[in-house]
């Protein structure tokens, strides 16, 4: 280490490194690096290309050349059959007299002539009409060659079968059922499945109804397509598609959507015929009613209200399948009540009083699914008036005595009793001898007279005042003309 020291103390720096050689390294470095820049912005776009093939010259790089594409527009593409492709390209650099298109195809290759813009001379366009089928091109411009475009020609998307499939509803008693054919005509509240086939692969599906709303489908696969929905009103529909490549249906067909009918049931108070009655409080009222449907009938209630406080009682009945028409007679009232029946039977009492006005009425409902309503009756009325028959009171019930238990009898007692049984059966047939005796005996006839009936004291009274009343008018008469007679002429 110190021979080390010693002999790096005794060298010169100077010697080694020389200072002008790093000074001409230096410049040789700057000089390339503004040759780089002034390069670059002079030939931009090509300086990439000279570098790749600076670095890869085995690669398909163009070749600079005196005529350049600049753009070229569209690059390929997706398109329906039946349509026209448009091609555009713009040059720079040194534009030559003449463009080409060449196209090749399944048919086979073929070289159309682009035609300049009139008011762009570096632009060039070409429509190849009627595609049928892709095709490839590429676009000659001098000694400048772009590379190959595809463009690809699809068919337009379009529906090919419609199928709908209906679910009725249980009440009807009808089996489910498909047709194949886009018209839609059933009940109303029938589960409706509309199903299509497409011939293009969809990203999306919707159905218009009455040319106003769309409503999104569901895909069940690229080509199948599935809407439901529960049928409340009649109209049209038509089916939208929109394929994987954009394109849509065009001019759909209009589909028309009937809907039959549920009517609503009828019902009507059969008896008492009048809608006003006046009746005794204890009197009893039977009413009987008639409800009828054409399909089915889901629940009766029989409302009334009593002095405007409303009460209901739902009725029972046979609940079935196709429950078409029910009559029954219901006791409204009697023994100056009125029960009130729920879901579960009998709930309370409803005491009624003089000077209360009851009003009645019943309301039915089908199975209808959709627009469910109650059907109600004409209202009836009911005024209750006194007492008929004066109330009579129920005597107390007497108390139950307690039983004692029976002593066994002697041999006495019981020859005492059989002896009175005798005693009664001799004095029975006795009684019946002498009945038969006198009805052989002709019966004598009695000069009786019938009793008068006693008349009562009121009746009495109101004779007398007439009789008085009747006396007095011919007096008042008789005076009357004897001062007319006593009058001068």
């Amino acid at each position: 280490a110190k021979r080390a020291s010693e002999v790096i103390a005794y060298v010169d720096p100077v010697e080694i490194i020389p200072p002008k050689r790093v000074f001409y390294n230096f410049l040789i470095l700057v000089t390339f690096f503004l040759s780089f820049l002034f390069y670059s912005f002079i030939w931009g776009r090509d300086l990439g290309q000279f570098l790749k093939r600076a670095f890869f010259p085995l690669s398909n790089i163009p070749y600079p050349t005196a005529t350049k594409i600049v753009e070229i527009q569209p690059k390929g593409g997706t398109i329906l059959t039946g349509t026209d492709f448009p091609i555009q390209v713009i040059l720079k650099g040194v534009i030559p007299s003449k463009v080409w298109c060449r196209v090749t195809s399944q048919q086979g290759k073929e070289t159309l002539e682009m035609l300049p813009l009139p008011q762009k001379k570096n632009t060039f366009k070409v429509v190849v009409p009627l595609v049928e089928r892709s095709f490839r091109f590429s676009i000659h411009a001098g000694d400048c060659t772009s590379r190959e475009y595809l463009v690809k020609a699809v068919p337009p998307p379009v529906v090919e079968a419609v199928s709908v499939s209906y679910q009725y509803p249980s009440y009807l008693g009808f089996p489910d059922e498909e047709k194949d054919e886009g018209e839609i005509e059933a009940y109303e509240g029938t589960r409706v499945t509309i199903r299509c086939k497409t011939n293009n692969a969809i990203k999306k599906a919707r159905i218009r109804w009455n040319q106003r709303f769309y409503k999104s489908c569901k895909i069940l696969s690229p080509h199948r397509i599935e809407y439901s929905f529960v049928l409340k009103k009649e109209g049209t529909y038509s089916i939208h598609i929109q394929d994987i490549y954009g394109f849509t249906n065009q001019d759909p067909v209009e589909y028309q959507v009937y809907m039959k009918r549920d009517h609503l049931p009828r019902v009507q108070i059969l008896k008492p015929t009048q809608r006003k009655l006046a009746l005794p409080v204890d009197r009893k009222l039977e009413i009987e009613f008639l409800c009828q449907d054409d399909f089915g009938l889901d629940s009766v209630t029989l409302y009334w209200s009593i002095n405007k406080n409303l009460f209901q009682s739902r009725l029972d009945f046979p609940k079935g399948k196709g429950l078409k028409r029910f009559q029954q007679k219901w006791v409204l009232f009697e023994n100056e009540q009125i029960r009130q029946y729920g879901k579960n039977g009998f709930r309370k009492k409803i005491l009624l009083k003089k000077g209360y006005t009851l009003e009645y009425w019943i309301g039915v409902q089908d199975k209808r699914v959709t627009n469910k309503k109650e059907v109600f009756s004409d209202k009836y009325k009911v005024f209750f008036l006194e007492r008929e028959r004066p109330r009579v009171l129920k005597k107390p019930k007497q108390l139950l005595k307690k039983e004692k238990p029976k002593k066994e009898k002697t041999k006495k007692e019981k020859k005492k009793n059989q002896e009175k049984k005798k005693k009664k059966r001799d004095l029975k047939k006795k009684k019946e001898k002498e009945k038969n005796k006198d009805k052989n005996k002709k019966p004598k006839k009695e000069n009786k007279q019938p009793k008068k009936p006693e008349k009562n004291r009121e009746k009495k009274k109101i004779n007398s005042q007439k009789k008085d009343s009747q006396k007095k008018k011919k007096t008042q008469e008789k005076e009357k003309k004897r001062v007319k007679k006593e009058k001068p002429k």
